[in-house]
């Protein structure tokens, strides 16, 4: 067995082991959610919001539709994705010319720093990096269709990076197989493009357009974020031993480290690339500059960990230049292994300490833990009071409608600033005080910069009409008919 076998079969074993860890209640859930509405029939965009490109929820509604909405489903298309992506990855490596042991610290690292976090990875980014490493492979073998097809998938699965990809990707064909692959390339993502228009339909296109695009600036305005503010954050948490807190900050430490250095190897490819008129040290520096993109403008860890593929590539294929021994890899793998096994076993020590259950519906096969006190599926209180159709405003909103088997009478699943875009509070805020939404649960204060503030205001003044576990439950028109609304 050669050396890059070995490696993504330890890759892949991980991944397996992990499709059975706690369900994330915010990200993970929100995707399901969206496919759940959309295989009941409920149109993408129109109906059910969704801030990336069509195509992770036209895969996974049809695998969805081919067993059943179960979380499960979800997770076995996050690990093939993240098999694919180191795959793809190993493959241009290999193409590069490089030697297997760069292979092996490129999965090894890429399962360490960001592979045990698949359970909370988002299948568009998934896809778009995927979509980035093919369009490097077509690069690098100077083949059209390859690049196109490699952009394409990218913009159809989150069109930032897609974008990003189309900017480098093409220039650099046209340099290595002439202007004619570059222009053929295009001219594929733009018939791509135009099947993807033509399967959303007029209204589909035009709300992408409205939803997924022009939406993107409440998101941007949260830019600011320092990346190693959360290494700090997460150095200060209380209620851990020293050693739990040690073993903790291992992987984030590991992460940020790689995120600075990406952003180093970067600004040299380019630097290289250019004063040698080379193409290979151009390529490692906007297929790392790419994944640092993935990252912002929330820097975070966790978008961090998002990063870590491309980023630990583009790192690859120019560290290849300087031409290391192999020991040092060898130790470079030695060290990644070692964030990895710490990694996880700060992620077991945790869900040992966790209460989980296994039963919720939607959700069975996966631990599922509580969410602050409460089980998601403590919403019978709910149920029996305003009946299945609730707006439940709260972080965790697609758990509850997921678990509690509740119906968002609204497009929004993940009640976050950056869903509603510019008007969207203020139009779900209309709906609201008019009673054509007529349940709402909230459950209190949202935190953070992503708060939907018009409508926590909105709440302040109303009154509930009866607290339930999962928070307080609003009735619209009553609070209307009281007339608090006008104050």
């Amino acid at each position: 067995m050669s050396a890059e076998a070995a490696a993504l079969g330890i890759a892949l074993a991980v991944s397996l082991a992990i499709t059975r860890w706690v369900l994330v209640p915010v990200d993970e859930a929100w995707f399901l959610q969206v496919v759940r509405r959309v295989t009941g029939g409920e149109r993408l965009y129109e109906d059910v919001f969704f801030g990336a490109g069509p195509l992770p929820v036209w895969l996974a509604s049809l695998a969805v539709r081919l067993s059943r909405p179960q979380i499960a489903v979800i997770r076995a298309l996050t690990i093939g994705y993240g098999f694919a992506i180191w795959l793809a990855g190993v493959v241009l490596l290999r193409l590069a010319g490089l030697q297997p042991i760069y292979a092996v610290v490129f999965v090894l690292g890429a399962l360490a720093l960001g592979g045990h976090h698949l359970a909370i990875e988002n299948q568009y980014g998934q896809l778009s990096q995927l979509g980035v490493i093919i369009a490097a492979l077509g690069v690098v073998e100077g083949e059209w269709l390859v690049t196109g097809v490699g952009i394409a998938l990218a913009l159809t699965a989150k069109y930032s990076l897609g974008f990003y990809a189309a900017v480098w990707a093409l220039p650099l064909l046209a340099v290595e197989a002439g202007p004619a692959a570059a222009l053929w390339a295009l001219l594929f993502v733009i018939a791509a493009g135009v099947v993807v228009g033509l399967v959303l339909g007029t209204r589909g296109a035009r709300s992408f357009v409205a939803v997924a695009v022009a939406n993107k600036g409440t998101y941007l305005a949260s830019a600011g974020i320092r990346p190693f503010q959360d290494l700090l954050d997460r150095a200060r948490r209380t209620g851990q031993t020293p050693l739990d807190r040690a073993i903790t900050m291992v992987g984030p430490i590991a992460v940020f480290a790689v995120f600075a250095l990406g952003a180093g190897a970067a600004a040299l490819g380019l630097f290289v690339g250019v004063l040698e008129r080379s193409t290979l040290p151009l390529l490692a520096s906007t297929v790392s500059a790419t994944g640092l993109a993935t990252a912002f403008p929330r820097a975070d860890y966790h978008h961090q960990v998002a990063a870590m593929p491309l980023v630990l590539l583009g790192m690859l294929l120019l560290v290849a230049r300087i031409a290391p021994p192999d020991a040092a890899l060898a130790a470079a793998a030695v060290v990644l292994g070692v964030v990895l096994a710490a990694t996880l076993a700060a992620s077991v020590s945790l869900a040992r300490r966790s209460s989980v259950r296994r039963d919720l519906p939607r959700l069975r096969l996966l631990p599922v833990t509580r969410q602050g006190t409460v089980w998601p599926d403590e919403t019978e209180a709910v149920r029996e009071t305003a009946g299945n159709e609730v707006f439940v405003l709260r972080s965790e909103a697609p758990f509850f409608y997921l678990a509690g088997q509740l119906e968002n009478p609204t497009p929004y699943d993940y009640p976050l600033a950056s869903t509603f875009g510019p008007h969207g509070q203020a139009a779900l805020a209309e709906a609201i005080t008019s009673g054509a939404v007529r349940w709402v649960c909230y459950a209190g204060p949202f935190t953070g910069p992503l708060a939907p503030t018009e409508l926590e205001e909105l709440m302040v003044v109303m009154t509930p009409v009866e607290q339930t576990p999962i928070g307080g439950l609003y009735e619209t028109a009553v609070n209307a008919a009281a007339g608090p609304l006008d104050s």
